[in-house]
């Protein structure tokens, strides 16, 4: 930033018995290393008002500026997960109404969804943002549903799902427990639904939902929330 004190000393020193200047600038060490420096500076003129003295302070700014860096850096993911979380509602509350004709109905599965989703950024909010176990994820969308019905693999504790990603998730396997409990297995007192690890690539993780002792299920065509959530949010 050679060019930027430059200027702010000559703007100082071509004032009327000389002036100050404040700017911050970067310095390179002797190793090579970028320094933030925050100079404040006074420029004093001799009796013919030729500049003959500089006197101020050099302070090392360059945690501070990192600093202001990592909030501005948190700010703006805050504000795009804030967009996403409202255009997700946005969808929600579109799509529940949909199918139900009264209120009552439209209430109760929109607060659930929310509560889901809820749930799910707890864990991202107590892990600050950095990713959190599957298995986490799953004991927070199935509870309400009841524990008990549901046998998960201690082998989803080893998988780990993105921060940002962990909401989504969250409610993608909220809408796979409602779709049990109305259609499934959890629609009778008998039935259970097991959560397992799959093999997969050293690149990726693999779980399979597997349900047993619910009904017979038949093929549909029909194209509801759940299912264009799962072909699409995630």
């Amino acid at each position: 930033d050679v060019e930027a004190v430059r200027s702010a000393f000559q703007a100082a020193r071509d004032k009327p018995n000389g002036g100050d200047y404040s700017l911050e600038h970067r310095v390179v060490t002797p190793a090579g290393e970028t320094r933030w420096i925050l100079a404040n500076a006074r420029v004093a003129t001799d009796a013919s008002g030729k500049a003959h003295l500089v006197v101020g302070t050099s302070l090392d700014i360059t945690a501070r500026r990192a600093a202001e860096e990592r909030r501005a850096l948190q700010m703006g993911e805050l504000a795009h997960r804030a967009k996403n979380g409202i255009a997700v509602m946005m969808a929600l509350v579109s799509q529940t109404a949909r199918n139900h004709d009264s209120v009552e109905a439209f209430q109760e599965q929109l607060m659930a969804r929310l509560q889901a989703m809820a749930n799910s950024q707890d864990l991202v909010t107590a892990s600050g943002g950095r990713p959190v176990s599957l298995a986490d994820v799953l004991d927070k969308a199935v509870a309400p549903f009841g524990r008990s019905r549901f046998d998960l693999d201690d082998g989803l504790a080893q998988v780990t799902v993105r921060g940002e990603m962990a909401a989504g998730m969250g409610l993608l396997l909220h809408e796979m427990a409602t779709n049990a409990l109305k259609y499934g297995a959890l629609s009778n007192r008998a039935g259970r639904v097991a959560v397992t690890l799959e093999a997969a690539s050293p690149d990726r993780a693999a779980f399979a939902w597997r349900e047993d002792g619910g009904p017979e299920v038949a093929a549909s065509n029909a194209q509801g929330f759940g299912t264009r959530l799962m072909t699409q949010v995630l």
